[in-house]
């Protein structure tokens, strides 16, 4: 696969979930007619494994495989096999999420999961894929931690960032890319961010079926909605739709695919 086959990479979806066993295939053949590829992302061993079926089914499919943070009572272990199989290109997604009310128990346990994520995407020299609410402190914390353990080997995207400039910024000087989805679409609040972070630093998603875009806006969310989100960034760079969209298909490449987009 090239990019030029490509016209949106939607880097974070769940097809795999099970509000689209109703229409699941219609979905995915029309993803295909549009030229738009996704990441299916676990957030369970199991539904990781689901993720890893959908990838090995269909050519513009890839995988993730991780253990959500409020999942944290599950084993990596459980994901050892799975992260070294080809058609997955990232470890996630992962992290940290302190919006609940949480134990220093529970905390101790998100940070000891995480810390395994981490691990593995370096064992794999796979890039990760962070879940991040109310935490980024202890986040970069960690990450920077190991960056400093194994260099390149750690990196990945920040996925549905909803923080600021100055947060984004630890990101981006950690060397990862950040990740815009439905809500920038239907809210100024992201302005500043999305005009902040560099287009050659930036992807899109849908994190399907949840918030979706202003158009189908307290509906299922799909992968095929991508293009609002990208047709909103390009309106706040001041730049056209396919300018962007061919940069943000360029960066997925670069972030998931570099080492082996020639063998799908």
């Amino acid at each position: 696969m090239k990019p030029e086959e490509i016209r949106y990479f939607d880097v974070h979806s769940h097809l795999n979930f099970p509000q689209f066993d109703a229409d699941r295939e219609a979905i995915i053949a029309e993803m295909a007619n549009q030229k738009i590829a996704t990441i299916t992302v676990g957030t369970t061993v199991a539904t990781s494994r689901q993720a890893l079926i959908l990838a090995e089914k269909h050519s513009h499919f890839f995988a993730a495989v991780g253990i959500h943070p409020l999942d944290a009572r599950e084993s990596v272990d459980g994901l050892g096999t799975l992260a070294e199989e080809k058609k997955v290109v990232a470890i996630g997604e992962c992290g940290l999420d302190y919006s609940r009310t949480l134990t220093a128990e529970d905390k101790k346990r998100q940070r000891q999961i995480f810390e395994e994520h981490v691990d593995l995407a370096s064992t794999t020299n796979k890039p990760l894929i962070i879940h991040c609410r109310d935490a980024y402190p202890d986040v970069l914390d960690i990450l920077n931690a190991k960056k400093r353990e194994v260099g390149e080997r750690v990196r990945g995207d920040f996925h549905f960032f909803t923080s600021s400039p100055d947060i984004a910024k630890k990101c981006l000087d950690l060397g990862f890319y950040i990740s815009f989805t439905g809500p920038i679409t239907f809210t100024n609040q992201y302005d500043e961010t999305v005009a902040y972070v560099p287009l050659e630093r930036m992807m899109i998603e849908t994190d399907s079926p949840y918030a979706a875009p202003h158009s189908h806006r307290g509906k299922r969310n799909t992968p095929l909605y991508v293009e609002e989100i990208a047709r909103k960034i390009a309106t706040i760079k001041g730049s056209d739709i396919d300018s962007v969209a061919k940069i943000l298909v360029k960066n997925a490449f670069e972030l998931f695919l570099r080492k082996n987009a020639a063998e799908f």
